[in-house]
């Protein structure tokens, strides 16, 4: 921003007055005069250029004319906000008035630069994110070459970055700011006098209190005026970074500057001087000339250099000011001498010290009253030996301070005297340390002393504050030590019998009082003596208490020597003595109360008696019901070394020493059981190989670990947390009850009772799990961990929520209530590892909404597997069921509920579905031996091609598209009354093997029947087409509907002992051989005799006949064997009659088709020797050729009988032998 320049000033004029300013937007400049003064030039606009003055040959030369404020504006008004982003620049001062000739006076001083933002408003609020600069100041006048005689001449002081003079001004930069250069001095001729550059201006100037400033910017001074005047002139002084020149009534009120991480404060170098004389310093860093004012430094504060002396870092004129700094303060350099960073000229100062400073040239108090102080919250180290008077050390400060949480740690030696005040946090003498003064320390803070560190004073430790040794070596020295009754002294006590002591006392003795905290480094703490201190001086002994301390031990000190105090350790194990509270030489044992203060408790020898030591405690000798007082008992250590002990009554608290969990023991072939409720913050640790049963609602926190044995969690008891086990873990609740705790480890876990133990996270113990009894609900995939599991005879593990278990399985019995060793609740559950039965087994899916998945295989000589369960889904078993298993039965009642058996299984023993649906899939589902029963109202439903030994029962079969069921392959005889049918395409069924296979159901499958091997009787009815190959039989009382074909070397043996057997149309080959029994000659099957009907329409029902008849005859006569009632034709002839008629003697058979033109029958008549057949002709006494039957007379005389059908040409009376009706 620049405004409009102001009017130039007027020149010199005859009377000598003054020229008149300008005016207007660019003034004239007046016309020259014989006048002695020059004019003034006018003032600029807003940072614009003021007017130059003008001389000629007067006696002095015009004064130039002061640049306007920056920014355009000065700003007025309070609690204004105003942000800059771009650049503002103040005005430039105008130049002072000079001369080239022959002159006495003075030249013309030059004009002020202009603030770049000037304010005196109260409240005001600056934020600057681009460059602000004050303007230059303007030169002092030119003396050239020809001019001569002058005296005195200042160039124009460069204006402030920024100046706020209002209070509770507030400024934040992350910008730049600079101050600027002050006017130039150049004379080339003769000069005498005090002419000199002008000032840099400061970057920023604070002077009204209560304000605040935050850079994280760069602010920085601007230059001196430069001479060069090669005479006795002198550069001007550079400007300083930041000046703070308000004052608060306290630090409170005062103003706060904070330099940010990575921001920058810098005092301008000097000017340069041709030939320079007198001061021409380089700018303060940061200059503070009002009181309590602060900086708060974690940046970079850098002072000027100079020709003669750099200048501070920090410089500090006015009182009771802060400087706070965790960043680096350096001091200007100057012909290789560093100004000090930090610099107190003014009185009761102070510096404080954080971690991360750094100060390149030390701090130096001019004044009275300067405080150094450690501070912050972060830890740090400080030097002792730069506490001097050299360059880069701490010199004049009067008194030395801990302050903050942190802990400062001393190092090196300072033989000075230096009193330290520890107010807040730790001030830690490190090993060799030394410094000679007091220390005090107040409430809440602490002083720590490491070996051989010394403390050349007294030492004060005030109520409520600490003394820490943390020595584990040489003693510590102190010319004295006084502990307040509220101190605390903590010790790390660990070499019993040392000589040396922790803490050796000079002449100022020790005042013995406060608490004694003993403190344990490396667990190295044992019964015994330890020195404590070395008294040289006085010891005056107000009782020191113990106070936290490990308690596996008793304390107490021993002040009978004052010359070397000691602590006396003793061992803190408490024996259980029941009802005995006094000594009898025994350690007895047995029932009691155990509480704080009664002395039932004894030594390892019985030979004393004591109250509760609070900390050990082993219980043996008779065991007993042990009630715990409700007064709060605690313990660390507790052992039980016989079995039979009981904890009940109030609660129990367990309290660990340090990291280490409180430990309860039960000793090897001991059981103990603690009823009480169990609390603490620290966990538990069972040791021993014992039994400890926890019956109680326990509270303790910290989580549970089994080093060995086995921790039971019973009846009503529970724990809270995580279980490291490398024992073992058994829950035995008395109600269905969840632990939502880890279980990790080497160990197992088991579960005893009748309900149901809950687990639901992943855990990764490995040592398996044992369901010995009732139920464990299992609902994450890891919740049992990577060892095997192994279920007991009559309990359950359940699965639940979509998981999948890894884990290898040991099963046997039927579960709880029969539902089942392994049982599916509800989800898509599977389990993936082996499966080994060892017993007869139960797997129930009773899931309602998902499948359960049997991956991993099964395997168990002799023993039978049921899956079942009331599920309308799927129980899917796709790992193999491995040879030797007893048997399978599918046993599901849900209408809809399914068992498949999807992998290659060979186990051998019988496949049984009572119940629901068994799948088989993929070919290889059942052994070709293994039997299969399937029984109402169950099902078998086929997939692929399957053999099996044999099918019996009378539930369903369901052959699906292109399968084929082949029974037969263990050559057993069976009989199947159910249902064979197909779905969605067409299925077929093979009976193989040596032995009977009988279907008495009505079949709706409509694939052929093929008859490879032994028997396959049709005792009810088959849709398709039967075909039976060499070696094979068909029989049976049914009905086939479809084409029955017989192979040369079939039998087809119709009935079943006798029977009809139906077919739709039947091939007998050549070579074939029928079979038919026949007992009653007249009789059509009548179930006496075998009959075969072939009903098919048409040529659908043709019978072609061929082969071998075999007949076994009961007696002579007309028998009927086949009928063919569908109007198919018969044709064909068989080769061979084998005729069996043992009561027929000579008897011989033969076949005839009837009737005579389009037969329909097919008969055989057997005579035996000397017999004759005569057919019944009814009222034909004549013959025509025809069997007509029908009614008539039969005696002796009538003609009414004819021949054969085919022969009946001719009628005869009765012949005494067989007739044929």
């Amino acid at each position: 921003m620049t405004g409009a320049a102001g009017g130039a000033g007027g020149g010199e004029n005859a009377s000598g007055s003054a020229g008149g300013s300008g005016s207007g937007t660019a003034g004239g400049i007046g016309g020259p005069g014989g006048g002695s003064v020059g004019g003034t030039g006018g003032n600029g606009g807003g940072g614009a250029t003021g007017g130059a003055g003008t001389a000629d040959s007067g006696s002095n030369g015009g004064l130039g004319g002061g640049g306007g404020g920056g920014a355009a504006l000065v700003l007025n008004g309070s609690s204004l906000v105003v942000t800059t982003s771009g650049g503002v620049t103040g005005g430039i001062g105008g130049a002072g008035g000079g001369a080239n000739s022959s002159f006495s006076g003075n030249l013309g001083n030059g004009g002020g630069g202009g603030a770049g933002i000037a304010s005196a408003s109260t409240g005001l609020q600056v934020s600057n994110s681009g460059t602000i600069t004050g303007g230059a100041g303007g030169d002092a006048g030119f003396l050239g070459f020809l001019g001569s005689g002058a005296t005195n001449g200042v160039g124009g002081a460069g204006g402030t970055g920024v100046s706020l003079s209002g209070a509770s001004a507030s400024f934040t930069n992350t910008g730049a700011v600079r101050g600027g250069g002050g006017g130039l001095l150049n004379t080339l001729n003769s000069f005498t006098g005090s002419g000199a550059g002008g000032d840099g201006g400061a970057g920023l100037v604070i002077s009204g209190a209560g304000g605040t400033v935050s850079n994280s910017g760069t602010i920085g001074g601007g230059t001196g005026g430069y001479d060069i005047d090669w005479n006795v002139s002198q550069g001007g002084a550079s400007g300083a970074g930041v000046i703070l020149g308000g004052s608060g009534a306290s630090l409170a009120t005062g103003t706060v500057l904070t330099n940010n991480a990575g921001a920058t404060i810098v005092g301008a170098n000097r000017a340069v001087m041709l030939a320079a004389s007198g001061p021409d310093n380089g700018g303060a860093g940061v200059s503070i000339t009002g009181n309590y004012n602060t900086i708060n430094n974690a940046g970079t504060i850098t002072g000027g250099r100079a020709g003669n002396a750099g200048t501070a870092g920090v410089l500090v004129s006015g009182d009771n000011n802060l400087v706070v700094s965790s960043g680096t303060i350096t001091g200007g350099g100057a012909g290789g001498t560093i100004a000090p960073s930090v610099q107190f000229d003014g009185h009761n100062n102070t510096l404080e010290l954080r971690a991360g400073y750094a100060l390149g040239g030390g701090a130096k108090v001019n004044g009275t009253g300067g405080t150094l102080v450690l501070g912050g919250t972060a830890n740090a180290a400080f030097d002792l030996a730069r506490i001097g008077t050299s360059a880069t050390s701490f010199n004049g400060f009067s008194a030395f301070n801990k302050t903050g949480g942190s802990t400062w740690t001393l190092n090196g030696i300072y033989t000075d005297t230096s009193n330290w005040n520890v107010q807040q946090g730790t001030l830690a003498m490190a090993s060799l340390a030394e410094t000679t003064g007091t220390v005090s320390v107040a409430s809440g803070a602490a002083l720590s002393v490491l070996a051989l560190s010394r403390v050349h004073g007294q030492v004060t430790i005030a109520n409520g504050g600490t003394l820490v040794t943390t020595t584990t070596t040489s003693a510590a020295a102190l010319d004295g030590l006084t502990l307040s009754p509220n101190s605390i002294l903590e010790m790390n006590v660990t070499r019993a019998g040392n000589t040396t002591g922790l803490l050796t006392l000079g002449s100022g003795g020790l005042v013995l009082d406060g608490t004694l905290n003993i403190t344990d480094s490396g667990n190295a703490l044992a019964a015994g003596t330890y020195r404590l201190f070395n008294v040289i001086g006085t010891l005056t002994n107000n009782t020191m208490v113990i106070g936290p301390a490990p308690m596996q031990y008793l304390y107490s000190i021993d002040t009978s020597n004052p010359v070397f105090i000691t602590l006396l350790v003793a061992s803190n194990t408490s024996y259980w003595n029941g009802a005995q509270a006094t000594p009898n030489g025994t350690v007895n044992g047995g029932s009691g109360t155990w509480d704080a203060a009664a002395t039932n408790w004894t030594n390892a020898t019985g030979t004393t008696s004591k109250a509760w030591g609070g900390y050990e405690a082993v219980f043996q000798g008779t065991p007993g019901t042990v009630t715990v007082d409700n007064g709060g008992v605690s313990a660390y250590l507790t052992h039980f070394l016989v079995d039979g002990y009981t904890l009940s009554g109030g609660p129990l608290t367990l309290a660990s020493l340090s990291a280490a969990k409180p430990i309860v023991e039960v000793a090897t072939g001991a059981t103990a059981t603690i009823q009480s409720v169990i609390a603490g913050t620290a966990g538990l640790d069972k040791t021993g190989a014992g039994t400890l049963t926890l019956t109680g609602a326990n509270t303790y926190t910290g989580n549970t670990s089994i080093t060995a044995g086995t921790l039971q969690i019973a009846g009503s008891g529970s724990i809270l947390g995580d279980v490291a086990n490398s024992g073992t873990l058994s829950f035995n609740p008395g109600s269905d009850r969840a632990f939502a705790g880890n279980i990790s480890g080497t160990g197992s876990l088991t579960k005893l009772g009748g309900s149901t133990l809950t687990l639901s996270i992943a855990n990764t113990y490995a040592g398996g799990t044992t369901v010995s009894a009732g139920v464990l609900n299992v609902r994450n995939d890891s919740a049992l961990g990577t060892g095997a599991v192994s279920v007991a005879s009559g309990a359950a593990l359940e699965v639940q929520g979509y998981i999948s278990l890894p884990n290898a399985l040991t099963l046997s019995g039927t579960g709880v209530a029969n539902g089942g060793a392994l049982r599916n609740v509800s989800g898509a559950n599977g389990l993936d590892g082996a499966i080994t039965l060892a017993g007869d087994t139960r797997i129930n899916n009773d899931s309602f909404d998902s499948d359960l998945g049997l991956v991993g295989g099964i395997s168990g000589s002799g023993h039978t597997l049921v899956l079942g369960g009331s599920s309308e889904y799927i129980t899917s078993v796709t790992g193999a069921i491995a040879t030797g298993l007893g048997g399978v039965t599918i046993d599901v009642t849900g209408a809809a509920g399914r068992v498949i058996l999807a992998g290659a299984n060979t186990y051998t023993g019988v496949t049984t579905v009572n119940s629901g649906t068994l799948q088989l899939m993929y070919g290889a589902a059942i052994a070709d031996t293994g039997a299969v029963v399937v029984n109402a109202p169950g099902s078998l439903q086929i997939y692929n091609s399957e053999t099996i030994g044999s099918l019996a029962g009378a539930g369903s079969v369901v052959l699906n598209s292109g399968s084929t069921l082949a029974v037969g392959g263990d050559d057993s005889s069976t009989s199947f009354s159910g249902v064979i049918s197909q779905s969605s395409g067409v299925g077929s069924l093979t009976k193989i093997g040596t032995g009977s296979f009988t279907l008495s159901g009505t079949n709706t499958y409509t694939g052929a029947t093929q008859v490879d091997g032994g028997e396959l009787r049709v005792n009810g009815s088959v849709q398709g087409t039967v075909g039976v190959a060499s070696g094979a039989t068909l029989g049976g009382s049914g009905a086939i509907a479809g084409a029955v074909t017989v192979a040369s070397g079939g039998t087809l043996s119709a009935g079943s002992s006798p029977g009809t057997l139906t077919v739709g149309s039947l091939e007998l080959n050549s070579g074939a051989n029928t079979v038919f029994e026949l007992n009653s000659p007249g009789v059509v099957g009548g179930g006496t005799n075998d009959h075969i009907i072939v009903n098919g329409s048409g040529a659908a029902g043709n019978l072609v006949l061929g082969g071998t008849l075999t007949a076994n005859v009961a007696s002579a006569g007309y028998y009927r064997l086949f009928d063919v009632t569908g109007g198919g034709a018969i044709s064909g002839s068989f080769d061979t009659l084998a005729l069996t008629a043992p009561s027929v003697a000579g008897a011989t058979g033969t076949v005839y088709n009837a009737p005579s033109g389009v037969p329909t029958q097919v008969n055989l008549a057997v005579l035996g020797t000397s017999q004759a057949m005569q057919f019944w002709d009814g009222s034909d006494q004549l013959g025509n050729g025809t069997v007509d039957g029908g009614a008539g007379t039969w005696n002796a005389g009538n003609a009414n009988w004819t021949g054969a059908p085919g022969q009946a040409d001719f009628n005869a009376p009765w012949s005494d032998s067989v007739g044929v009706f």
